[in-house]
């Protein structure tokens, strides 16, 4: 039987530099380290030019379960050697409504880890992929992770290759490991020759002993979400499941 022992991977406090070999073209530059005050960091996309989707958790601090200000949260996208392009506050957030912050990494509360940020203002078109977003391909195609952690703050690394699986409550259970700061980190697979986020880090795990990540499918929730967002006063409706 998998025995799985599940962590939430909000950093507290920074760390390091890590050093960057991989080459995988137009992600890294909407790819960005969301900080929150000085508490630590996740990891968001750019979905739009000013929007950002990240794991509704790092919304929350880790040590008081109190909600970050949007004054404490700044998106850099494009993070690398410690520099990003352009920094950007948030003026408005989105959290998954079903999301209970209270039950933290429990498995029947991961499948709602998500929140979308709008941004203060756009960003340059350089750093706006518009990513497309997709339902993950669960019959063997090999999925990216592209993502900022513990003792790789400063530059955001790729891992290729991982596989996905389904776990339990539209859990998804992948060979990338993840680690502290990966909590947001989107998870790429190819869709027409494009990249497409099919899901988000949530939570690490270990499975029979052997570590693995959780993610959360992001495309059944992503357009509602996104109408919540511009009409931050008027919840979203979900249909039940």
């Amino acid at each position: 039987m998998l025995r799985l022992l599940i962590a939430a991977l909000c950093l507290i406090a920074t760390a390091g530099v890590a050093q960057d070999a991989s080459s995988v073209s137009g992600l890294r530059k909407s790819v960005g380290r969301l900080d929150m005050g000085q508490t630590g960091f996740c990891t968001g996309s750019a979905v739009s030019s000013d929007v950002v989707l990240t794991a509704a958790h790092c919304l929350f601090d880790k040590r008081t379960g109190a909600r970050f200000d949007l004054s404490d949260l700044t998106f850099r996208p494009g993070l690398t050697a410690g520099k990003s392009p352009t920094t950007r506050a948030v003026s408005a957030v989105f959290i998954h409504p079903k999301y209970r912050a209270a039950l933290k990494g429990d498995l029947q509360n991961l499948p709602y880890d998500l929140a979308l940020l709008k941004l203060d203002r756009p960003l340059p078109t350089t750093a706006a992929a518009k990513f497309h977003v997709a339902h993950p391909n669960l019959s063997g195609a090999a999925a990216t992770v592209l993502s900022y952690g513990k003792g790789r703050s400063l530059t955001a690394r790729f891992e290729q290759g991982c596989q996905l699986a389904p776990h339990s409550n539209g859990v998804i259970l992948t060979t990338c490991r993840a680690n502290a700061g990966t909590s947001g980190a989107p998870v790429f697979q190819v869709r027409d020759g494009r990249a497409a986020i099919v899901s988000i880090v949530s939570a690490t795990a270990r499975a029979d002993g052997t570590p693995v990540s959780l993610v959360v499918p992001v495309a059944e929730a992503f357009d509602t979400m996104h109408q919540g967002l511009a009409a931050t006063t008027t919840p979203a409706r979900f249909e039940a499941q």
